[in-house]
């Protein structure tokens, strides 16, 4: 062995990594505030498991929906700003954050979604049973109709303001639901309190939240304005999409589909993300008497491509997935744009509303096969999911054609 004794310099250098090595790993004392605060406070002293009960309490809030407006857009700028997420890109626009207010969870929409002895449909008297049109197109129990979940979140989010020429005009029935700060809302100010309660519960605001997105932007710039270490600790999502040629609809597949791919690396920040509720609405625009798009929409192989983006999100662990189709209120076939076909539109077609429906729009049945296929294909490998069909004794194959009960969808 040398006996050279090594230059000064490194004597130092070695002697002062052994001193902050040391320094790292001694036990810190601890704080007397910490100390005193853990001995005295009545809430610190509660046992833990009571202590995780009112933290769940003071968390938890409803599902909160996530909109990114324009700034310099006159007809959505609103006076209220929310500074908690930053800018994130290049177009200037600012994030909106509004409590749900629909009556029922994602949880149990799926539920009636599914079940196939749900009618709920009213009396009519032979004149109303004929018309084209009544309140039972609309209705579980119809052999078309699923609830839609857009119309179910109609009063969440407020419509665009209008242009000033026409606000004097513009009378709103009902207050619209105001945006939130997100800051106040999931309680943060809580967290700085204390260290131990810091400790303790940093991540349960975004552990016990669920966040629901309509739009693919708002999405994308969620994941990219989100602290990369808040990712793991998000466990609910919802996402809304629409299927259909319907260019002015900021939700459809094809947005949705070209942000999940590009997002890649940041969906993977949430691999905490557990549960995940899908809303898949078909918007029937611009649809002639052969339906083009329902011909677009009908093959299996076409089904899969409406929403291939999805495939991203199968990286993630989820444990629990809800799929509902559903038809486009707006479109010809929804509550609001029927009427609208029905006055204007039904010169151009060989039938009336019920014959084009007939021929046209999925049934509750197909629209379930959907569902399941999209639900399955998430959950592909999860042990113990066997889907809604293999349970309720179906197949997971498509429906046959049938031409009594004008199933139009092929294996």
């Amino acid at each position: 062995m040398s006996t050279e004794k090594r230059p000064f310099a490194y004597d130092a250098a070695d002697r002062a990594a052994t001193r902050k090595k040391s320094r790292a790993s001694a036990p810190r004392p601890p704080n007397a505030l910490s100390a005193f605060n853990a001995a005295e406070s009545p809430f610190l002293r509660l046992p833990a498991e009571l202590r995780n009960s009112i933290y769940e309490l003071v968390f938890t809030v409803n599902p909160i929906h996530v909109e990114h407006e324009r700034k310099d857009d006159p007809d959505v700028r609103r006076s209220y700003r929310d500074p908690v997420l930053a800018q994130v890109t290049d177009v200037p626009k600012y994030f909106r954050f509004y409590l749900c207010q629909a009556d029922i969870s994602e949880a149990e929409a799926y539920r009636r979604s599914i079940d196939t002895t749900l009618d709920e449909r009213i009396a009519l008297d032979d004149e109303e049973a004929t018309q084209d049109l009544h309140p039972n197109h609309w209705r579980m129990g119809d052999r078309f109709h699923i609830d839609s979940c857009k119309e179910r979140h109609k009063a969440c989010i407020p419509p665009p303001l209008p242009p000033a020429w026409l606000s004097a005009q513009t009378q709103l029935t009902e207050p619209p639901n105001k945006p939130i700060s997100l800051k106040h809302t999931l309680t943060l100010s809580l967290l700085r309190v204390c260290a131990q309660i810091h400790t303790e519960a940093h991540a349960l605001p975004y552990t016990l939240s669920h966040f629901s997105f309509r739009h693919a932007a708002a999405f994308r710039a969620f994941l990219s304005a989100l602290p990369p270490r808040h990712g793991p600790h998000l466990r609910e999502f919802t996402l809304c999409m629409t299927a259909g040629e319907n260019p002015t609809d900021a939700a459809r597949c094809a947005r949705w589909n070209t942000h999940l791919f590009e997002s890649g690396a940041r969906v993977a920040r949430l691999r905490g993300l557990r549960t995940l509720h899908l809303s898949l609405t078909i918007a029937h625009h611009e649809m002639g008497a052969d339906g083009p798009l329902r011909a677009d929409l009908a093959a299996p192989a076409q089904l899969d491509m409406w929403v291939v983006g999805l495939g991203r999100l199968r990286e993630l662990a989820l444990q629990e997935v809800t799929v509902v189709v559903t038809d486009d209120p707006g479109s010809r076939f929804g509550i609001d744009g029927a009427q609208t076909v029905r006055k204007y539109m039904l010169g151009h077609f060989h039938g009336s509303w019920g014959a084009m429906r007939e021929r046209e729009c999925f049934t509750a049945g197909e629209k379930r096969w959907w569902a399941e296929r999209m639900r399955g294909r998430l959950l592909w490998g999860r042990k113990g999911d066997e889907g809604y069909y293999t349970s309720a004794g179906h197949h997971r194959t498509s429906p046959q054609y049938n031409s009594s009960s004008n199933s139009r969808l092929s294996r």
